[in-house]
């Protein structure tokens, strides 16, 4: 399926006069504004995106911003379109702001103001919770940039993707009824609306009509705070919550591929972020918001790549940060958990269990749960259960054995070797290297096959026309390899942060499994009626 790769190669060559805007177009310069353009861009300078592509050394490309960038700049749709009022604001201190936009003109004589969504920093991230209690800097700055930007007579279109579609929504119901009359269309793709009890509802319904929703069949974040406004449900080739990247929108011609709802996954986990809002009043999201964003700024990181590479010791920090949270936040926190699991319970968990693919994945989480409370001792304790278990069986043996020998009198050999194994997994019991020895080795060969299988699927998948699924497996078949080399090299070694790190991903990995058996499980008993 085509992507706004493959639009600007095929209607690339169709300037704006000759094939009108279109949706499409709206979504590719949502994703050009991710572009940190302040190497080459400023407020008081213009360039086409042509010039940007031809000073590009000079800018940091993520993902496929590069090839987005060469494939607008060497078509005749955009290449000449110029760039102008690029604004960048990012600090740290205080309340902290995340907040870009661009306007780009269009040869009709209009504009198109796209506002950037959230990057990677924790600041920006903060932002984006904190939209549920208040109105944030980076809102507050989109207004300030429409009223100083537009000009005259000029018709404007505003856009954005994820907050990026927020702050276009909330600069264009706060700025004055006169520039609001020459705004064309609002459009928000995937982006989430503005919290009811901050909206000026009557400025609200003056923009209403003009706002264009975009979003995924999976789509969680562009359904927070929903405003009333219709959506327009679109395709997409990337897995589950991966579909948040615009990139991967599937396109037919000069428009999306569009699809009727969506999908039911994605329901369930709104469902449970809608009740969990309606519950929580905005004193407790104040709170339990703060005090989460303080447990990760306790670490120092500045984004959530360096979160993320700092390893288990950083969320360490994090972790003993929140032990000290208020009990208010803790109560929002369980409040949240109760009514996951309220939602999880419907569905009969005994006959999850007894599932055959889902006993190896409960096993799983607990030995995840192991790792991450007792990190120093877990492969020993693991080690240490497995051979008591082994030495139970060989008693087992050697009880039927013995009952045997009473009852004919004949000595047998069976009785012999599983004696002599009794004492010897006794003595490796007593000698604790061994078991911890084991349970690296065992953990060694699981992410071994977990590696093999996955990159198998992943493998399979990109063979598949147009299906990039095969990313999120080939992301797993990489961390598992990861964690097959460190078992090994912590064979016959005890290493907590090596725990820590496997416990994380054993819980990751295995909460996931469950969590498609009970769907399985759940569309089953919902098609008994049950």
């Amino acid at each position: 399926m085509d992507t706004i790769l493959t639009y600007l190669r095929w209607r690339g060559d169709l300037s704006f006069l000759a094939a009108p805007f279109t949706e499409v177009d709206n979504l590719i310069l949502s994703e050009f504004v991710y572009l940190k353009m302040a190497p080459v861009l400023s407020e008081d300078k213009a360039l086409t995106v042509k010039e940007v592509w031809e000073q590009r050394e000079n800018l940091k490309f993520k993902n496929k911003q590069e090839l987005l960038l060469k494939a607008m700049a060497e078509s005749v749709r955009y290449g000449s379109l110029k760039i102008r009022n690029y604004r960048e604001i990012f600090e740290t201190g205080g309340e902290g702001i995340q907040f870009a936009a661009v306007e780009i003109c269009l040869p009709d004589e209009s504009s198109y103001l796209a506002f950037r969504g959230t990057d990677l920093s924790i600041v920006g991230w903060k932002e984006d919770f904190c939209m549920g209690y208040k109105i944030v800097p980076a809102q507050k700055e989109a207004v300030r940039y429409l009223e100083e930007v537009t000009e005259g007579k000029r018709a404007y279109r505003l856009g954005g993707h994820s907050k990026g579609g927020n702050l276009a929504v909330y600069g264009a119901m706060m700025c004055e009824p006169v520039m609001q009359q020459r705004i064309i269309e609002i459009y928000n793709n995937d982006g989430p609306g503005l919290c009811q009890e901050l909206v000026d509802q009557e400025k609200y319904e003056a923009i209403r009509h003009k706002i264009v929703k975009i979003v995924p069949e999976f789509s969680v974040f562009g359904q927070l705070f929903r405003n009333g406004e219709q959506m327009k449900i679109v395709k997409s080739s990337a897995p589950g919550f991966l579909q948040h990247d615009g990139m991967y929108w599937q396109i037919d011609g000069a428009g999306f591929v569009e699809v009727g709802d969506l999908d039911r996954e994605c329901i369930f986990y709104n469902e449970i972020f809608d009740e969990w809002l309606e519950n929580a009043d905005m004193e407790e999201r104040e709170q339990f918001i703060t005090q989460f964003f303080s447990a990760l700024e306790s670490t120092d990181a500045l984004s959530m790549d360096e979160l993320l590479k700092g390893g288990p010791k950083k969320w360490q920090k994090v972790l003993l940060s929140m032990k000290s949270t208020d009990h208010r936040a803790r109560s929002t926190l369980i409040r949240f958990l109760r009514l996951t699991w309220e939602r999880i319970s419907q569905v009969s968990l005994w006959e999850v269990f007894q599932e055959r693919k889902a006993m190896p994945w409960f096993a799983l989480l607990w030995i995840g749960i192991l790792f991450l409370t007792f990190p120093g001792y877990s492969g020993r304790i693991l080690g240490t259960a497995a051979f008591l278990g082994v030495f139970a069986y060989v008693l087992i043996k050697l009880l039927q054995y013995e009952k045997q020998r009473r009852q004919n009198g004949a000595f047998q050999n069976g009785e012999l070797f599983f004696g002599f194994l009794a004492v010897l997994i006794f003595l490796c019991i007593i000698n604790g290297f061994l078991p911890l020895l084991s349970a690296n080795a065992a953990l060694g060969i699981f992410f071994a096959y977990r590696a093999y299988r996955q990159g198998k699927i992943a493998a399979d998948q990109r063979l598949k026309a147009g299906n990039r699924k095969g990313v999120g497996y080939a992301v797993d078949a990489l961390a598992a390899s990861g964690f097959c080399i460190l078992s090994l090299m912590f064979s016959g070694n005890v290493n907590a942060d090596f725990m820590m790190a496997a416990g994380t991903y054993l819980l990751v990995v295995s909460g996931v499994e469950i969590g498609r058996c009970i769907r399985k499980k759940g569309q089953e008993q919902r098609g008994r009626g049950l």
